[in-house]
């Protein structure tokens, strides 16, 4: 009677029952969920035999398959539980199942998808490893991050704490920024491969497709403008880029005389299968960006050409789209220089910038059709954000002028009898355009980007 006994096993709880009538896996204790949870478990057990069979039922699916993730935010906490425990199960080394390994809750599951990364910095494998990372935080799509994942990222070597973000929320795109405002511009090209896998839009805004200088600008303006972007991507202006800047104002427009006009690049390139798609406030600094935009195309059957010609002074619109005469057009494009003249603050007015330039390549898609075969991308001018930070630094210049007229916040003025008194102004038709950073003595001031003057990034567009 004793032995009789002795050999029977109380179950005295959902966890219990799974453990010993149906081997749930031995990894697995009764820490790990709460009783509500076990007891959901149990009765999807018990209805479809075994752990594994459960969980097939639960997710509609044959199998694990790290996809499952993609439906994070739609599961409630129980779904979210239990996908946890069958990344536990899984037997292939992945980044998910090391994560799932160290976490005993959902939270810190989430946790640990961010920062288990810094336990890799160094690893041989850390690309790969990277990789993973990302795919799955792309498909959990957690919109705040651990405030461990910040902490922790701070005391990093900057370099390595670039290593171990991605573009995937606000919060580390705006990391991105001020990381690489701390690194330096003499570290770029260290930054251009990394962010090549953290934030494709920047690296692509700096670098562009595989081919370089895809508009085969000429030496000078493509350093210029390698130079510009960094200084704009990290809202700064060095003593050495406004030098810069002032030796090509008092050049007078000689670099810039020697390529070819963009009405005549157009015109050359127009004939009757085309159409003119007009994008306002675009300059020659997205050129990088476009050829990434495009690249797709020129590997399939389409045929892709890129050039940087100049616009007519003053940058502005009103005078600039004579490109269009005579010509069929598309529905402009006037998202961009609207976002330019907005409030968006630094980097969110970058950030956005992407994404209208991506909206681009569908407007040029869609438009393709029996007539017309060719489409020619062009702009009236391009903007500067420098000629706005400028006004925050000591080398903020501005000229007091009475009896002339006064435009774009002091960009330029009507009369030409100051000329000889400013060295940067470039006289044309009957008007003084500031080709540096000086501004005539205007009220009000611009918030993000401006245009009118005669800078490089203001005067060179795209086609």
């Amino acid at each position: 009677e004793n032995n009789f006994f002795d050999n029977v096993m109380v179950i005295a709880n959902s966890f219990d029952l799974l453990k010993y009538k149906y081997e749930l896996p031995s990894k697995f204790d009764f820490f790990l969920g709460s009783v509500e949870n076990w007891n959901a478990l149990a009765k999807a057990v018990t209805k479809e035999g075994d752990f594994e069979s459960a969980c097939k039922a639960i997710f509609h699916t044959n199998k694990y398959e790290i996809d499952l993730f993609g439906q994070w935010n739609k599961f409630d906490e129980y779904k979210k539980w239990l996908i946890l425990l069958c990344a536990k199960t899984q037997t292939e080394k992945s980044y998910v199942l090391i994560c799932a390994n160290i976490a005993a809750t959902v939270e810190q599951f989430q946790n640990e998808l961010f920062t288990e990364i810094f336990n890799y910095i160094a690893s041989p494998s850390f690309s790969s490893i990277y990789d993973e990372r990302r795919k799955i935080l792309s498909l959990i799509q957690v919109s705040s991050l651990p405030t461990n994942f910040l902490s922790e990222l701070s005391s990093l070597p900057k370099i390595d704490a670039l290593k171990c973000l991605t573009d995937l929320t606000l919060v580390e795109k705006k990391a991105v920024f001020d990381l690489l405002k701390e690194l330096g511009y003499n570290r770029r090209r260290e930054c251009y491969a990394i962010l090549k896998y953290v934030y494709p839009d920047l690296y692509c805004y700096f670098v562009g497709a595989t081919t370089n200088n895809p508009a085969n600008m000429t030496d000078r303006h493509n350093e210029y403008f390698e130079k510009y972007k960094w200084q704009k991507i990290t809202n700064t202006l060095t003593e050495d880029f406004y030098d810069l800047v002032e030796q090509y104002a008092r050049e007078k427009g000689e670099s810039v005389y020697s390529i070819q006009p963009r009405s005549y690049i157009v015109s050359e390139l127009y004939d009757d299968d085309a159409a003119v798609l007009f994008v306002d406030g675009m300059g020659a600094e997205y050129i990088d960006y476009l050829s990434h935009m495009f690249v797709s195309l020129q590997e399939k059957e389409y045929s892709v050409s890129y050039n940087v010609g100049y616009c007519h002074l003053p940058t502005v619109t009103e005078i600039n789209k004579d490109f269009l005469n005579g010509k069929k057009a598309l529905e402009p494009v006037y998202a961009l220089d609207e976002l330019k003249h907005s409030t968006f603050s630094y980097p969110l007015n970058i950030i956005k910038e992407f994404e209208e330039l991506k909206k681009i390549k569908e407007i040029v898609m869609n438009a393709f059709n029996d007539t017309i075969r060719k489409i020619i991308i062009a702009s009236d001018h391009g903007t500067s954000r420098l000629a706005v930070l400028v006004r925050t630094t000591q080398f903020d210049k501005k000229i007091k002028v009475e009896g002339h007229e006064i435009y774009r916040y002091g960009r330029y003025c009507e009369g030409t009898d100051m000329e000889q008194e400013l060295p940067t102004a470039i006289s044309y038709d009957g008007k003084l355009v500031f080709a540096d950073y000086t501004r005539f003595e205007q009220k009000g001031a611009p918030s993000d980007e401006i245009h009118g003057g005669a800078s490089i990034e203001e005067w060179l567009v795209p086609i």
